[in-house]
């Protein structure tokens, strides 16, 4: 399998330790809401995201203390009552529904400096002939700066929120190709244990049960340390999507472990997925074993170590193949790391007992 080099470093932790539990909540509704003119509104909302348990981290007190995010209410019902008020149902207006993929709040810190992004990622359902059918994938990040970005976080998201309904908008930015779509339809594992047929795919759940887009209106390209899809129709990079498959090897896209938005060549390893070389700082990473994911900046360091990443499909959780890890995992079977510590501890030996360990062909 090709090498991708992707360079790693801890940026926030989602999941903080039970006994230190705290939260910084937000909501989208606020007097500053104003009704866009539009000829939609939106009827139902779907919360589709793999990442359930909050919808981000940020800095507090003079510490920079890490405190996940999360809203006031449910997700669907902050959505909710947002779009009502900026997208009101009236009798003119047709009817849509949306289908959250991705929402996500990060900070990061310079020397002088804060950065806030707010990510959203969402598909747009219509129905065609008494059907409902995801018409479009969008997605947006804003971001801004300053001495304390945490108390924008409500406002960042609401402007990421309204550019994906501007690009919905544009009369070239839907599929040629719609995809039908059935919210009664539980997740499958059809595909877990096999390669993943050839398309592109909105989430993780639509790869579980195979429900895929045409890759052959795309063309794949290398990108920095990934890769990226052109639409061969308009000419615009797909960022947005959660993954796609050639038919020989699964692109997951990157962004939600990072600011950079590519797609990293993976191989299926029963329920992961599996990447031959990431880069990162020497960080304890035991925390990603939790129920909790973390976000990981990708960005180029020469002094960083050159590890696999293992990524479980179902719930999006990282582990890095580190020394340390390979040793603890293989504790229990002492033949096995007998046999590990007589290697140099490289990426491959890593893959090859992390492959054994689990009985992976």
């Amino acid at each position: 399998m090709e090498r991708i080099f992707v360079y790693l470093s801890l940026f926030l932790v989602l999941m903080l330790n039970a006994q230190n539990k705290k939260f910084h909540f937000i909501t989208l509704n606020n007097e500053n809401n104003k009704e866009i003119e539009t000829d939609f509104y939106v009827d139902k909302i779907y919360d589709a995201r793999q990442f359930n348990q909050n919808i981000g981290s940020a800095q507090k007190s003079i510490a920079n203390l890490n405190v996940q995010i999360n809203f006031e209410n449910s997700l669907v019902d902050e959505f909710g009552s947002f779009l009502s008020k900026v997208y009101p149902k009236k009798d003119n207006k047709r009817s849509i529904s949306i289908r959250i993929n991705d929402v996500y709040l990060i900070e990061s810190t310079s020397s002088n400096k804060e950065t806030g992004y707010a990510t959203v990622v969402f598909d747009v359902i219509e129905k065609i002939e008494n059907k409902d059918f995801i018409v479009g994938s969008y997605s947006s990040t804003i971001e801004s700066s300053g001495y304390d970005v945490t108390s924008k976080h409500a406002e960042r998201l609401i402007s990421a929120i309204k550019k994906c309904f501007d690009d919905y908008s544009l009369a070239n930015s839907k599929f040629s190709s719609p995809i039908e779509f059935n919210p009664l339809v539980v997740i499958g594992t059809k595909n877990v244990q096999g390669p993943i047929k050839k398309g592109i795919y909105l989430s993780y759940t639509d790869v579980l049960n195979g429900n895929s887009l045409n890759v052959d209106n795309y063309t794949i390209t290398k990108y920095q340390e990934g890769n990226c899809l052109l639409n061969n129709h308009t000419g615009r990079v797909e960022n947005c999507y959660y993954g796609f498959s050639d038919g020989k090897s699964f692109y997951l896209n990157a962004s939600r472990y990072s600011t950079v938005k590519y797609y990293l060549r993976t191989e299926i390893l029963g329920d992961n997925y599996y990447i031959d070389e990431v880069n990162y700082h020497s960080t304890d990473f035991s925390f990603l074993k939790s129920q909790g994911i973390s976000a990981l900046v990708l960005f180029p360091d020469l002094n960083a170590n050159t590890v696999p990443l293992v990524i479980n499909r179902f719930n999006g959780a990282p582990v890095l193949l580190t020394n340390k890890y390979m040793v603890d995992l293989l504790t229990s079977d002492k033949e096995l790391l007998k046999e590990y510590k007589k290697t140099s501890r490289g990426v491959l030996d890593k893959k090859k007992f992390y492959k054994q360990y689990y009985k992976y062909d």
